[in-house]
């Protein structure tokens, strides 16, 4: 059986979400956490990732479904560099503590704090302002650096057009800018059209070398990043998904999907 070395995989592992941020891409939050199925699915197959991104919704809230990826690390034996995820600071439970100490002691642990102005404002809007700054001083003594610092806090950045951010005009923009001051936002017209195209190299080889971004939504889809929870439900890239199959099978069924789509015969077997 082969192995998959895969350069970047984002499990988004939840749809839920405490925050209802007017920017979010995303959209409405949705009471759904990656399967484990899908999960065991994502990782059977897997020896070594360099970067495991971990996302949502808010990742912190799926605590059961990032104790089952770690337990399935430390069971497959799969070598991981760097672990990722983003948070709005607002869980920060005794559980979640003790997942982010189990997390660095199998990679390098990186954590995002949103704290772009949107975020700003639901914190106000939710009265969640003192909770997340409590926590904030948590993640600065559990991580030895500053949340706030520009390489810890997501505080700037693009807003796509899509998910939630489609209702917002430029008067809105306009209006939370002049609220608080530290970021400056734009809109740009992201379009569901934009793949992330998987690279995969050495298929001869026991060890399948996987480039490029492995992106698995809540629902098993293989999807493109950042988008809409529609449109990945929509299996937007050759309407593959790892519910039924391992990413392994997966990403054949991708390269030769692929393949023909350019008009080559040539075929991949396992």
């Amino acid at each position: 059986m082969k192995k998959l070395n895969v350069n970047y995989m984002y499990l988004e592992i939840t749809r839920r979400c405490t925050l209802e941020c007017l920017h979010c891409l995303r959209g409405n939050r949705q009471n759904m956490d990656m399967s484990e199925e899908v999960l065991d699915n994502a990782l059977k197959n897997v020896i070594h990732i360099h970067e495991l991104d971990l996302g949502g919704g808010e990742p912190l809230l799926a605590s059961q479904v990032i104790e089952s990826i770690i337990n399935k690390i430390r069971f497959y034996g799969i070598r991981v560099d760097k672990i990722s995820f983003t948070t709005n600071g607002t869980v920060l439970t005794p559980r979640a503590v003790e997942l982010i100490r189990q997390l660095q002691e199998i990679a390098s642990l990186h954590v995002r704090l949103s704290h772009d102005k949107f975020h700003l404002l639901e914190f106000y809007i939710k009265n969640l302002t003192e909770r997340v700054n409590k926590n904030n001083k948590m993640f600065m003594e559990m991580l030895g650096y500053d949340p706030k610092k520009k390489d810890f806090a997501m505080d700037e950045g693009i807003i796509s057009c899509i998910g939630r951010a489609k209702l917002l005009t430029h008067e809105v923009i306009d209006a939370i800018n002049k609220w608080i001051e530290p970021t400056f936002y734009h809109l740009v017209n992201a379009g569901p059209d934009v793949i992330d195209v998987v690279k995969m190299y050495d298929w001869d080889k026991d060890i399948v070398q996987v480039c490029g971004s492995v992106v698995i939504s809540a629902t098993g889809y293989l999807t493109p990043m950042d988008r809409e929870y529609e449109f990945e439900d929509e299996g937007p890239i050759f309407g593959l998904h790892i519910k039924d199959k391992s990413l392994l099978e997966a990403l054949i069924l991708y390269e030769n999907e692929w393949k023909r789509s350019l008009g080559d015969g040539s075929r991949f077997n396992r």
